[in-house]
């Protein structure tokens, strides 16, 4: 029998997480997150040979890069889907309540650096999908100490799930991959984001119940 079988034990599953993006004042459940690796902690070890002595003595601490997948999604609804499916045009298709991509809204981000001011041209037909145009200041990830799927925050049936939450605060965008469009493959198209801790204390893990 294995030691976790007790009915006093919650094991941790790959699969129960969540990511939450914040900008000031705004907020976002980042539902359409595929996988996260959660940022590695790294010691700088220096190595030094006295005579036939190896004297090993350590460096700076850091946090290192986590990587985001999230799939990219558009918020877009047909209200008049005739014609040829698949044929998008004015004449046959009539959308309501049109947001950007997920690829579109993360150009955003990059948008709001310097140096990448005029990467974008702005269409007012369409909002943003997480309602902020601009780089998260923080990236919250919850993994879930439950059998239990997930659950939004407003949900009740939430209350007493056991949580390890990392907070990570300003992070640095480090790499964006906005996937790769393949014919002989049915997947949803993948973006991976990489961030970077600014500093040690930039990282934040607690344990808690919500």
């Amino acid at each position: 029998m294995t030691f976790w079988t007790s009915k006093n034990v919650a094991t941790q599953k790959s699969f129960n997480f969540f990511i939450e993006i914040s900008t000031g004042e705004n907020s976002y459940n980042l539902w359409e997150a595929k996988s996260v690796k959660l940022p590695s902690y790294g010691k700088e070890i220096i190595t030094d040979q006295y005579g036939r002595e190896i004297v090993n003595s350590t460096g700076p601490s850091q946090w290192n890069s986590f990587t985001i997948d999230i799939y990219d999604l558009v918020g877009i609804s047909y209200t008049s889907p005739s014609g040829i499916r698949g044929k998008l045009n004015r004449n046959t298709w009539k959308w309501d309540s049109p947001n950007h991509s997920t690829s579109y809204s993360i150009l955003q981000w990059l948008n709001s650096q310097d140096g990448f001011e005029e990467i974008l041209h702005e269409d007012d037909a369409f909002d943003n999908r997480w309602k902020t145009s601009y780089a998260p200041t923080q990236i919250t990830i919850m993994k879930v100490y439950t059998n239990q799927a997930a659950l939004k925050k407003e949900d009740n049936s939430q209350d007493g799930m056991y949580v390890n939450e990392w907070i990570i605060t300003d992070p640095i965008i480090e790499s964006v991959e906005f996937g790769t469009m393949d014919y002989s493959s049915e997947e949803p198209v993948m973006v991976s984001i990489t961030f970077k801790p600014t500093s040690p204390s930039s990282v934040v893990v607690r344990s808690r119940t919500i």
